[in-house]
């Protein structure tokens, strides 16, 4: 829990925010317009539409504290410890409405905010192997003693080799086992770096999860030669060198075997 934080409210149509900071107290002064001789008041959230009720009902406490009137002026301050906690990303314009026992009405518009959560983890999915699907799992329940619906879904930019299983359900109720929720990683080429981000949110809770895929080292496929033939070879490139017979027979001396005269001398004398 957080130091207190005061913040004024006057009667008027400014809009102040409350941001998110996991589970922060405000303290919260209005200060009631006119001269009123009411001493008792109620007050109640007067919600925009069903979605900002369902956020906040479970989201805010308000107390009134403390009533103070000024002696001169007759101005009454009223003094409200305000706790917020908020489980998820919500944006949402209220009322607080203050109400006088004598009548008199006060509405002060009121924002409540909450910004991008941190992770609640960080999941890492080793592949094994391109094209094929490595997934892990873990369980989940609800913090109602009664099972509630969610949706899981990732954020835009988490990386499509991403799944989980199931999108939708019911988480099961607190101090259960919890409900399996399964996410697959099928990567496609080596060397990304696979990252993305699942949520799992119900009607008023949201977690946040930072995926990241890794791939195996890519080692390209060595290839082994036959084993050599015993040599020598003779070489490809090796041409016996054409015969000049024409010369060969200026170099004959007598004639051949099969001339009719045998032995002869071809030159003569």
């Amino acid at each position: 829990m957080q130091s207190l934080e005061r913040i004024v409210a006057k009667f008027s149509p400014d809009i102040f925010s409350l941001k998110y900071c996991s589970n922060k107290k405000f303290q919260l002064y209005l200060i009631l317009s006119g001269n009123t001789v009411a001493s008792e008041f109620s007050f109640e959230l007067i919600y925009g539409n069903d979605e900002a009720q369902a956020h906040l009902e479970h989201a805010v406490s308000l107390t009134l504290v403390r009533k103070q009137r000024d002696r001169l002026s007759g101005i009454v301050t009223l003094l409200f410890n305000v706790i917020y906690a908020p489980f998820k990303v919500m944006n949402h314009d209220v009322q607080l409405c203050v109400t006088a026992a004598t009548g008199g009405v006060w509405r002060y518009p009121v924002r409540f905010t909450s910004t991008e959560p941190t992770v609640d983890d960080v999941i890492t999915i080793e592949s094994i192997g391109l094209n094929k699907e490595a997934s892990v799992g873990f369980r989940l329940s609800s913090q109602a003693r009664h099972p509630v619906a969610f949706t899981a879904y990732f954020v835009a930019g988490s990386d499509q080799e991403f799944s989980v299983s199931p999108q939708t359900g019911e988480l099961k109720a607190i101090g259960t086992n919890g409900t399996l929720i399964t996410i697959g990683f099928r990567p496609r080429i080596y060397g990304k770096n696979y990252q993305g981000k699942l949520v799992v949110q119900t009607a008023d809770m949201q977690w946040t999860y930072s995926l990241i895929g890794v791939t195996p080292e890519y080692t390209p496929p060595k290839g082994q030669s036959q084993r050599p033939i015993a040599g020598p070879h003779s070489s490809s490139n090796r041409h016996s060198k054409p015969r000049n017979y024409v010369l060969d027979n200026l170099k004959l001396t007598t004639t051949a075997v099969s001339s009719p005269i045998k032995g002869a001398p071809i030159h003569m004398k």
